[in-house]
């Protein structure tokens, strides 16, 4: 008679020491399980464990909490971002090894040999040591939980972590075994000690503490290994994009064209991107669904050898680009995703996505007046050249533009702008409605504040246009409540 397999269940008492000292740290405590990647985000100790709980009874796949601490709940069927983050507790790595439990080839083939990683990498001992399973967390815990946006920004934390997954790679390679630097990201879930691992295709396994108590480190101290030990990436020169036609001397490029359109003449993608800190990587293998054959591989700013390197694409030498990772520093969580265009681009980078904004700095550096920023002075030349010659008759106020007598630049009235971008809504059809929400409602807060129009209001019209739409109305006011915030209220 076989006897069955017994279960393995969580341990309250693990979960509990282990889960404490996070709720010492700002923000929310944010755990889920497969199957369920929203999960809660909470600040009570006690909720947390009894989620956990019910899970495992459950009997869900692993159970998981994020590295860092978030600012709000999550709307439902979202995981929330990178941006979401408010502290850290440390620094961490996820060390598959034995490569009958995984996909991946030449993994370390033991925990002994999984722990030379670190080692070789040239980083000093950990503060803890956790058994997944089926791999190994390494936490490198700062003294004290790090609020990003007060003890460090959130451009220098993206850095920081994607620069320490790197050390991890380099010591891999000099021991010839693999290491997958995925787990970088800021909204990274690691499975929380006291739980079932219970993949399939293995033994169930409970997650564990292996080593406590290791050295705590000061955020200088983290910030100046990752500056010595990351490998540097290697420069790589972009190749040249073909010239385009030179317009003739005196030729106007008004007919209502502004800044925007005219940066998408010149495809200065590379140039603005460059700029910021981002490299060219390569000509991409294979065919890119937008542009065909002409597409271009760039590592976004602080990338580091062993990082994703899909995370940003220039299309057709400069004329669009698609950046698909959140870990991009200074552009807009909005912009993620989508094909920009040059002036999109900029305005993602520069002015929170605001494209009148973008405009007018841009028309201020063709112009060369002090207040343009260091940013737009530093596009092209040429571009320069045909936004002051577009807005020549614009430069002093009120003055038309020469040869165009009687035409003034079209204006869209604030109030008629909101009105667009609520219909744009209204009629939106499919998955990308709550993405085209966030933007609008980003936008339509600035123009409910140019026509002063009440922000109560404008939200009102965005959730009954979002309904409209099929979105659930739970969720889309917590979209319009984030874009409120984003607008900056």
């Amino acid at each position: 008679m076989n006897n069955p397999v017994e279960q393995l269940a969580a341990d309250s008492g693990i979960v509990r020491a282990w889960l404490s000292p996070r709720f010492d740290a700002a923000g929310l405590v944010s755990v889920c399980c497969k199957g369920n990647w929203t999960g809660i985000q909470t600040d009570d100790l006690n909720h947390a464990v009894a989620w956990i709980l019910d899970q495992d009874r459950a009997g869900v796949e692993g159970i998981y909490c994020r590295v860092t601490t978030v600012n709000s709940r999550f709307p439902l069927g979202t995981r929330g971002s990178a941006r979401d983050s408010v502290a850290m507790f440390g620094l961490w790595s996820d060390i598959d090894f034995g490569n009958s439990l995984h996909k991946a080839e030449n993994l370390p083939a033991s925990a002994d040999e999984a722990r030379d990683i670190p080692r070789f990498g040239g980083l000093p001992e950990a503060t803890r040591e956790e058994h997944s399973g089926g791999g190994l967390y390494h936490w490198h815990e700062f003294d004290r939980p790090v609020v990003i946006g007060k003890d460090i920004t959130f451009d220098e934390a993206v850095e920081v972590s994607s620069a320490w997954q790197s050390i991890y790679l380099s010591g891999a390679k000099r021991m010839g075994v693999g290491y997958g630097t995925g787990v970088k990201d800021l909204a990274r879930v690691l499975r929380v000690p006291g739980t079932i691992n219970r993949k399939p295709g293995r033994p169930q396994a409970m997650c564990r503490v292996v080593r406590d108590g290791g050295p705590r480190y000061s955020l200088e101290q983290i910030l100046e290994l990752a500056a010595r030990l990351a490998p540097k990436p290697t420069k790589r020169t972009p190749p040249p994009v073909t010239a385009r036609p030179e317009r003739p001397k005196g030729t106007q490029t008004w007919g209502g064209r502004g800044p925007m359109e005219i940066l998408g003449d010149h495809a200065c993608c590379g140039e603005i991107l460059e700029y910021v800190g981002a490299t060219y990587a390569e000509q991409y293998p294979g065919s890119c669904s937008y542009c065909g054959s002409a597409c271009q591989r760039w590592y976004r700013p602080g990338w580091a050898d062993g990082c994703s390197r899909d995370g940003v694409a220039v299309h057709k030498g400069g004329a669009a680009v698609t950046i698909r990772t959140d870990n991009f520093p200074g552009v807009t969580p909005s912009a993620v995703g989508h094909v920009l265009s040059p002036g999109q681009l900029f305005a993602a980078l520069h002015h929170g996505g605001n494209e009148s904004e973008a405009s007018r700095d841009i028309i201020r550096a063709a112009h060369g007046r002090a207040e343009a920023s260091s940013a737009a002075q530093a596009l092209p030349v040429a571009v320069l050249d045909d936004v002051r010659q577009a807005t020549a008759g614009d430069a002093s106020k009120g003055q038309q533009h020469p040869g165009r007598a009687g035409q003034t630049r079209t204006y869209v009235h604030p109030a008629r702008r909101l009105r667009a971008l609520v219909t744009k809504v209204a009629g939106a059809d499919g998955a990308d409605t709550a993405g085209l929400l966030q933007w609008a409602a980003r936008n339509g807060f600035e123009a409910g504040r140019e026509a002063n129009v009440a922000p109560k209001a404008v939200a009102d019209a965005f959730r009954k246009a979002a309904v409209r739409a099929g979105l659930d109305n739970e969720l889309a006011m917590t979209i319009i409540r984030a874009s409120y915030r984003e607008a900056g209220k």
